[in-house]
This record gives C-alpha cells, sequence and structure tokens, in this order.
C-alpha cells in the first residue's frame, strides 16, 4: 500500500484532519493554561505604617529579602495602622497586620 500525498487527499479527509491537529494544539494550550501557573510579579507595593514604628522595620527587611530574589518592594508609609488602611485607587498590593482575632469577637 502506497503512501497518499496531501495533495491527492480527498476534501473531506484533509478537513478532518486538519480538525484533529486543531483540536490536538487546543488541548495542549488549554492544559499549559491550566497547569501552569503564571510567574509572579516582580514589583509589590507594601503599606508599612508610621515611619520609624516596628511595622516600617518590618517592611523593611521584607524588602531586602525580596530583593535577594530580584523582587523590587515599595514602602508606602501610611498615617495609620496598616490594618486600618483601605488602598487607594489600587496602589497597594500588600499590608502588615497583626494576627489573632479581635476583641469584639465572642465565642
Amino acid at each position: 500500500m502506497r503512501r497518499q500525498k496531501i495533495r491527492e487527499l480527498p476534501l473531506r479527509s484533509f478537513s478532518h484532519m486538519v480538525v484533529v491537529i486543531l483540536l490536538i494544539i487546543l488541548g495542549v494550550f488549554w492544559l499549559s493554561f491550566h497547569f501552569v501557573r503564571p510567574m509572579p510579579p516582580r514589583k509589590l507595593t507594601m503599606t508599612t505604617g508610621t515611619e520609624g514604628g516596628s511595622y516600617a522595620v518590618l517592611g523593611e527587611r521584607y524588602r531586602q529579602v525580596l530583593a535577594r530574589n530580584g523582587i523590587q518592594l515599595q514602602l508606602l508609609p501610611s498615617a495609620t495602622k496598616p490594618s486600618a488602611i483601605t488602598s487607594p485607587a489600587g496602589r497597594c498590593c500588600m499590608t502588615i497586620c497583626r494576627s489573632g482575632r479581635p476583641r469584639s469577637w465572642t465565642g
């Protein structure tokens, strides 16, 4: 049995072959986007509370640690505690806050 050339294939067989190839390509793209996560950002912004406070010192330590991994951290000082801050116009993506539960929680 001799191999057929693409030019000699009937149009129906050729269209089936194209559809199968496209489905395989789409499947590979879907799998790669589903299982491979995008890289994290290389520039972050963090609020740190008042300048000279313990949150600002901790933010500076974070900046040094992240810089070793090639991530640039911009620190935004604020007039209030970082946990009470709402980010103005989406400028901040992280904040430092205390852990634990508020006293107002009961139970």
